[in-house]
């Protein structure tokens, strides 16, 4: 676990999960120190450039996924092979999000070879804590998100990640990548885990957005503020949520 927030006392303040004390645990973060701990913990090539906000972020991201995975038994275990900070003129197809996850092996930037399938990448923007959650806030009163909390993007891209190892563990996995070939087997079964994705694309309008949307409303629901780790297993809400959004989930994504 990557710790960047000192337990002090709890101040709310802000928006959704963005304390005083979590802004103050955030401040002094180093970025090549925060890469060199996802090396030596999560075993993940990771390069934040210089914005600490991206790498502090991750680094939460990423310990509330190993609390998923260790404290509730959820199967979340799987981490993104590499995490990128780009400049956005360096990205050979461009993008306006601030993030963004790879189902499969491609050619991402102008002057990098291809990366890994389930990479995730983070725009190269100077964003201080404060504007990131204006941000959630903003795109949350707009409905385009699912919740307001301030590490709703980072959540969001890392549960394609699961997502995506759920299909190839399930399916195998028949791409280009040598990593993905060596780590996800290909089965008995007609359809490897592209076909399906192939599949649920033209079934369902925007099926993996539905499944990351999900598990980042209900991941960010069960976080502690002064921590921001789960304190409830998040998928025990999953029952409240609207039928249709339950229908359309397990059609996606993994939630029996």
């Amino acid at each position: 676990m990557i710790t960047v927030i000192q337990n002090t006392k709890n101040i709310p303040s802000f928006g959704a999960g963005l304390t005083k004390n979590v802004v103050s645990g955030l401040s002094n973060i180093k970025t090549e120190k925060v890469a060199d701990e996802f090396k030596s913990v999560y075993k993940i090539d990771a390069d934040f450039g210089q914005n600490p906000v991206i790498a502090a972020c991750t680094a939460l991201c990423a310990d509330i996924f190993e609390c998923l995975s260790k404290q509730f038994k959820l199967p979340f275990n799987a981490t993104p092979k590499r995490l990128r900070v780009y400049n956005p003129d360096d990205l050979i197809k461009p993008t306006n999000t601030l993030g963004f996850c790879i189902p499969d092996t491609k050619l991402v930037l102008k002057s990098e070879p291809p990366f890994e399938l389930r990479s995730i990448f983070f725009a190269q923007h100077e964003l201080s804590l404060k504007e990131l959650d204006n941000i959630a806030e903003q795109k949350y009163s707009e409905g385009l998100i699912s919740s307001n909390h301030f590490l709703h993007e980072f959540i969001h891209e890392w549960s394609h990640n699961i997502h995506l190892d759920s299909l190839y563990k399930k399916f195998g996995y028949e791409g280009a990548c040598p990593y993905g070939k060596k780590m996800y087997f290909k089965n008995n079964q007609n359809n490897s885990g592209l076909d399906i994705i192939s599949k649920m694309q033209e079934q369902i309008p925007n099926p993996f957005e539905i499944v990351a949307e999900t598990y980042s409303k209900l991941i960010c629901n069960s976080l502690d503020e002064k921590t921001l780790l789960p304190k409830k297993n998040p998928f025990e809400d999953l029952k409240k949520q609207p039928e249709n959004l339950l229908k359309i989930s397990k059609q996606a994504g993994k939630f029996d």
